[in-house]
C-alpha cells in the first residue's frame, strides 16, 4: 500500500476563463483575456483548437491613415487556440508543446480578422471545419517544439 505522502496529484493547466493569451494574427489585437469556453456547459477548459469568447486587453496602434483597425481594445471576439503550454499528444504518441499560449481572432461568422498568422500552429487545429479555413495562412509544426 502506498501511503499518502506518495501520492501525487497531476493538476491539468489549460486554458479557462481568466488566462491571458497572445494575439498571433495581424488583425491588431496583442493581449487577449478568455472569457468563456464553448462546450457543453460542464467544460471549463480547452486545449489546442478550442473555440473562447476573448476580450482585448490591448490593441496595436495604426500606424498608416490608410489602414483601419480592426481590434479594439474592450471588445469582445471569438478565438481558436492555436498554441498552448499543456504538453498535447498526438495520435502517433509523440507530444506538442509551444512556449506561450497563443489564438487567432475570428468574427461571429468564423471568418479570421487578420491575413496572416505570425505564428506555427499545431496540425490539430485542421480536423474541424470551422478551422480549416487556417490551413491556407498556417505553417505547421511537425514535432515537439
Amino acid at each position: 500500500m502506498v501511503p499518502n505522502t506518495q501520492v501525487r496529484i497531476l493538476l491539468v493547466q489549460m486554458i479557462q476563463s481568466g488566462s491571458s493569451l497572445n494575439c498571433v494574427d495581424n488583425s491588431g489585437g496583442r493581449r487577449l483575456q478568455c472569457i468563456h469556453v464553448f462546450g457543453a456547459s460542464t467544460i471549463k477548459y480547452a486545449g489546442l483548437g478550442g473555440l473562447l469568447k476573448v476580450v482585448a486587453k490591448d490593441a496595436r496602434k495604426v500606424r498608416s491613415h490608410k489602414r483601419k483597425k480592426t481590434v479594439v481594445a474592450g471588445e469582445k471576439y471569438r478565438a481558436v487556440i492555436v498554441n498552448s503550454r499543456y504538453k498535447s499528444a498526438r495520435r502517433d504518441g509523440s507530444y506538442v508543446q509551444f512556449a506561450s499560449n497563443a489564438a487567432v481572432i475570428m468574427n461571429e461568422n468564423f471568418r479570421l480578422l487578420g491575413k496572416r498568422i505570425r505564428s506555427l500552429v499545431a496540425k490539430e487545429i485542421k480536423q474541424n471545419v470551422y478551422k480549416l479555413r487556417l490551413v491556407k495562412t498556417a505553417r505547421y509544426s511537425r514535432g515537439v517544439l
